[in-house]
Formats: structure tokens, sequence, C-alpha cells
């Protein structure tokens, strides 16, 4: 009985660890763009103007790990290391569901840590330099992703946003762009998507303004 159950545990544990082995990926290229606000926890002694970390070799290349909803990232290479979190709401209005769902292409708004959020936040969680947050808020804009048949990410491109230690997208934040076996080019300039919708709708109401403007002196 004894050797049975022996038997059953190491087909257990063998069976687990080639599932661990199908959820995790290797770059074959990547690079991480990172950039932060002065007084950012975690990005307090990048340049100025940013900088970017690229695929490398053993300890130095990006892997991803697909564990349940999560999508994490992770570089080593002491002491520039770095782990990213992304996934996607567990809540959806669409069939009133509260279930695991992959990662698609879109904006993700009110992200949280995955640990403490709810079935409404997607999940995001961006450490490296041996620091993290208690706490965080922020974005992240999907713009390629893509699995195999086992759940592995074999592509991902993603910006985001992330504001240390608040809830409510406020105080110095990090930015980042990070492309895994991705031709989308790296972000240098990332903007709050939101942003960049007042900038439009601010540009076109100066537009209609002008037109409206020059009507009027046609006018009289």
């Amino acid at each position: 009985m004894k050797k049975l159950i022996r038997r059953a545990a190491v087909c257990i544990f063998a069976l687990s660890l080639s599932v661990d082995l199908m959820a995790e990926g290797i770059a074959d290229s990547a690079a991480l763009f990172l950039k932060a606000d002065p007084g950012n926890y975690i990005g307090f002694n990048l340049p100025t103007e940013g900088q970017t970390f690229v695929n490398g070799t053993g300890q130095q290349a990006f892997r991803t790990y697909l564990w349940g909803p999560d999508v994490t990232v992770f570089y080593s290479g002491w002491p520039q290391d770095f782990s990213l979190t992304f996934s996607a709401p567990r809540y959806s209005a669409v069939d009133n569901l509260v279930q695991t769902r992959p990662l698609e292409v879109g904006f993700y708004d009110n992200a949280r840590r995955p640990i403490s959020g709810s079935d409404l936040n997607p999940g995001m969680e961006v450490s490296g330099f041996a620091r993290g947050y208690n706490k965080l808020s922020g974005w992240f804009n999907v713009l390629e992703v893509s699995q195999d048949i086992f759940g592995e990410i074999t592509s991902l491109a993603v910006d985001f946003a992330e504001y240390g230690e608040t809830l409510n997208k406020s105080g110095p934040a990090l930015y980042g762009s990070f492309r895994y076996n991705s031709a989308i080019p790296l972000t240098a300039t990332i903007p709050e998507p939101g942003s960049q919708v007042l900038f439009l709708i601010g540009c076109l109401g100066l537009i209609l303004s002008v037109q409206a403007t020059r009507s009027v002196r046609g006018g009289q």
C-alpha cells in the first residue's frame, strides 16, 4: 500500500512538473523600456530619459509563466531583476459571470495587485531592483497577445503605468513598454490613453471654434 501511495505521489509530482514546464516560455526576443517620474520608489535609479533592458541568455532571458489567470514575466540579472504580472478581470458584464479569463488586446484601467484586487479589477504588478509595492493602481494597454494550446504566452506587447501605494493613480508613476516575441516597436513615450483622447477632443473643439468664428465673420 505504501509503495502504491509513493508511486502515485511520484506520478502526481511528475505531472505537475510537466504542466509547469509547458506553461513556461523563454523569449526568442524581448525588450523592456522603463521610465519613472521623480520620486518613484521602483524607478528611483533609472536615467531621466528612461532605460531599455533587452533579452539575454541564462537568467537574463525574459521568461513567461502562466499561473492561473496571471501572466507573469521574469527577468533576473541582478540588480536588474524584474517581475511583470498582468491579468484580465474575472468578471464580465457580457455574460455576468466570474471566471478566469485570458488576456485580450485592449485597454485595462483601474488595475490592482492581483492578490488584493476585486473580480472587477484587472491585475497588474510590476516590481524591479528588489523593490515592490504593498498596494498599487494603474493601467495597461495590451497591443498584442497570443498563446499556444497549453496556455503558454507566445507573444505579448503591453504598455503600462503603475502608481505605488495609492489606489487612485496619483503620485510619481513608473511607465513601461514591454515586448515579448513581438515585432511592435517599444513605446518610448507612454502617455495615458485617456490623456490622448482629451487632447484630440480639445483639438477638435479648437477646430470647430475656429470654423464657427469664420462662419460668423463671413456672415457679417
